[in-house]
C-alpha cells in the first residue's frame, strides 16, 4: 500500500491504547523502589542550597532543569518530595509520548506505520529509562517532536489549533533543556522558507504564522530571558569542555535502535534507511524538517562541544529528539518490508510478520529482557537500580562489561552477600531489606547494583550523618519536612528503620577500596556509628575486613 493511501486508513485505537498501556507497565514498573541518584540529585542539590525561587533565574552549572526544579520544590512544601514525586513529569511525559506521536504521524505515514512507531516506542530501551529518569530529556522528546508533527499537520489542514500546539511546544521544551533550541527552531524556519502550501512568497506564509512566531518569541523571553541575563556564565562554563571528536557512534546508535546486538542494531540502521527513501517520495518536506531539525541539533552540539558529549548516553541525551525520528524511520522500513514479502509470498502469508518478529525481538534481546543473559537484564526483581550507569551507559555486552570491570567492579567480595544469597534462596518469602552506607550518588561509585545481583534482596540508602553532625555530600538532612523519600534513611534512626521493615544494615568500612577506580568523594568514618549502633542492635550479625552488618530481626 502506498503512503498516500496508507493515510487514509483507519487507526486502529484499540491496539495503540494496548500498545500504551503495555508500555506504561515498563515505565511503572518498580519505579518508587529506584534510588534516586546521580544527575537525579541536581534538582534536590540545588533545592539544598538555594530557595525555591532562584530556581527560574539560574540554569546551574549542573542543569538542574528549571521547570522540574521548581515542581520539586512545590512538591517539597505541599505534600512532601518523594522518588515518585521526582519522575512523575517525566513518567507522564513519556506515557503522553505513546499516544500522543503515534496519533500526531498518522496523518502523515498512515495506520500500519503508526502502529509500527508505536511500538518500538513503547519498547525502546532508551525511552523507558528516559521516562522513568528525574531528568527532563523525557519531556523535550515528546515537546520537541509534537511541535515538529503538529507543523506539518498544520499545513495539510489549516487549522489554527494545530499552530498553536506547535507555537506552544516550541517555547516550552528549551526552558526544560536549553539545548533543544536549535531542534525546535530549525524546523519552523525551514518550513517558512520552503513549504509553498502556506503561500507563494515567505511574506505570504509570514503573514500567515506571525501570531504564533510572535507567541514562540514572548514564551522564550518569558521562559529563557531571566537566567540568560542572571547565569549566562554557567552556560559558556559548561561549553568546550568535551571532546565531540572522542565520541563512540557505535555506541551511540547501538542506544538509538535499542539492542547491542550485532544483528539487531544493524537491522533497524537498514528499516530506517529503507524509510527515509520511502519518506522522500511521498512526504519529502516532513523528511526534510526531520533532517534539517536533527542537524541543527547536531552542529550545536559540534559547536558548544559540552561537558561529557564524549560519552555515548551523554550525547544522545542531547539530541533525545533524534530517538523519535530513528524510530519513525525504522518503522516506515519495516512496514515497506511488511509489503514486499506479502506481495512475493503465500496468500496465507501473515502480513506483519517481519515487523512483529523485529519488535519481538528487541523486546526479548534488548536490554529490557536480555532472555539470552538474564543476569544483564534490566527488568528482573528484584532491581532497584534499573537506572544505573552499568545497564545505561552502554548496550553493547563486551563494553558494558569493561565498563563494569574498570569502574564497580569489586576486586574483593564480602561473603555476607552470598550468605543473604543462600537465605533469599531457601525462604523467597522472607524479604529482606538491606540498607548499604556510606554511598556515592555517582553512579562510579555505587557497586551496590554488583551486591544485589548477588543477594537477591531489596536495597535502600543509609545517611551515615548523626544529628548535629555536618551533611556529607549526597545527604539529606536530618527532620527536613520536604523530603519523603521512601529509599533514604538516616541509619542511627533505628526506630525509621523498624518502622520501614529494615532486616539489615550494612556499613562498610572503606568503599572506595572496594572499588577498581578511585571516584571521589567517598568516605566517611563509621567507627562512631557502630558504636551507636551495637549500644541498641547488640553485636554485628556479621563482620570481616570489608563491612560490617547488623541483623534488625527480632530473636524468637
Amino acid at each position: 500500500m502506498s503512503l498516500e493511501r496508507a493515510r487514509e486508513s483507519k487507526v486502529p485505537w484499540w491496539t495503540l491504547l494496548a500498545i500504551a498501556f503495555a508500555g506504561a507497565w515498563l515505565r511503572f514498573e518498580q519505579l518508587s523502589t529506584q534510588i534516586i541518584a546521580d544527575d537525579e540529585w541536581h534538582a534536590l542539590n540545588f533545592l539544598l542550597e538555594h530557595p525555591v525561587s532562584a530556581a527560574p533565574w539560574r540554569f546551574g552549572l549542573s542543569d538542574h532543569s528549571i521547570p522540574l526544579t521548581l515542581f520539586d520544590g512545590l512538591l517539597g512544601h505541599t505534600i512532601g518530595l518523594s522518588e515518585l514525586g521526582m519522575r512523575s513529569v517525566p513518567f507522564a511525559s513519556g506515557v503522553a509520548a505513546l499516544v500522543v506521536l503515534p496519533a500526531l504521524v498518522h496523518r502523515h505515514v498512515g495506520a500500519k506505520r503508526c502502529v509500527i512507531f508505536a511500538a518500538l516506542l513503547a519498547i525502546s530501551p532508551l525511552h523507558v529509562y528516559f521516562s522513568r529518569y528525574a531528568r527532563p530529556y523525557s519531556t523535550v522528546f515528546v515537546l520537541a517532536l509534537a511541535a515538529l508533527f503538529l507543523l506539518e499537520l498544520f499545513a495539510q489542514r489549516r487549522r489554527p489549533a494545530l499552530a498553536w500546539g506547535a507555537a506552544i511546544c516550541t517555547g516550552l521544551a528549551p526552558w526544560f533543556q536549553p539545548v533543544a533550541l536549535p531542534f525546535v527552531l530549525a524546523g519552523p524556519v525551514l518550513f517558512l522558507a520552503l513549504d509553498t502550501r502556506l503561500g507563494p512568497s515567505l511574506g505570504a506564509r509570514a503573514r500567515l504564522l506571525w501570531p504564533q512566531a510572535l507567541a514562540v518569541a514572548l514564551i522564550l523571553a518569558l521562559l529563557l530571558g531571566p537566567p540568560v541575563l542572571v547565569d549566562f556564565d554557567t552556560l559558556r562554563e559548561r561549553s568546550g569542555r568535551g571532546q565531540v571528536g572522542a565520541l563512540d557512534i557505535g555506541a551511540a546508535w547501538r542506544l538509538l535502535a535499542g539492542s547491542g546486538k550485532d544483528w539487531l542494531a544493524p537491522l533497524i540502521a537498514a528499516m530506517s534507511l529503507v524509510g527515509a527513501l520511502a519518506l522522500a517520495r511521498s512526504r519529502p518536506l516532513l523528511l526534510r524538517l526531520m533532517a534539517v531539525s536533527l542537524l541543527a541539533s547536531i552542529a550545536a552540539l559540534v559547536t558548544t562541544s559540552p561537558t561529557g558529549v564524549e560519552i555515548p548516553i551523554v550525547a544522545v541525551r542531547y539530541v533525545i529528539p533524534a530517538l523519535g525520528i530513528v524510530l519513525l524511520l525504522a518503522a516506515c522500513g519495516l512496514a515497506e518490508l511488511d509489503a514486499w514479502l506479502a506481495s512475493i509470498a503465500p496468500p496465507r502469508w501473515p502480513r506483519h510478520l517481519p515487523s512483529s518478529a523485529a519488535c519481538a525481538a528487541l523486546l526479548a534481546f534488548g536490554p529490557l529482557l536480555c532472555l539470552h543473559d538474564r543476569p544483564a537484564a534490566i527488568f528482573r526483581t528484584p532491581n532497584d537500580w534499573m537506572h544505573h550507569g552499568y545497564f545505561q551507559y552502554q548496550y553493547d555486552p563486551t563494553e558494558r562489561a569493561r565498563w563494569m570491570d574498570d569502574t564497580i567492579r569489586p576486586p574483593r567480595l564480602s561473603r555476607f552477600y552470598q550468605k543473604l544469597a543462600r537465605e533469599v534462596k531457601s525462604s523467597p518469602s522472607a524479604r529482606l531489606h538491606l540498607v548499604e552506607a556510606p554511598w556515592s550518588l555517582q553512579w562510579d561509585g555505587s557497586p551496590f547494583v554488583v551486591y544485589q545481583a548477588i543477594h537477591g534482596a531489596r536495597t535502600s540508602i543509609g545517611f551515615v550523618h548523626r544529628r548535629g553532625e555536618a551533611r556529607p555530600w549526597g545527604e539529606l538532612p536530618w527532620d527536613d519536612s520536604r523530603f519523603e523519600f521512601a529509599n533514604f534513611v538516616h541509619i542511627a534512626d533505628v526506630d525509621e528503620l523498624r518502622r520501614r521493615g529494615v532486616t539489615h544494615v550494612v556499613l562498610h568500612k572503606d568503599l572506595a577500596h572496594e572499588l577498581p577506580s578511585d571516584p571521589a568523594r567517598i568516605g566517611a568514618d563509621i567507627g562512631p556509628l557502630v558504636i551507636e549502633l551495637q549500644a541498641k542492635l547488640g553485636p554485628p550479625c556479621h563482620e570481616d575486613e570489608i563491612l560490617v552488618a547488623f541483623d534488625l530481626r527480632p530473636t524468637s
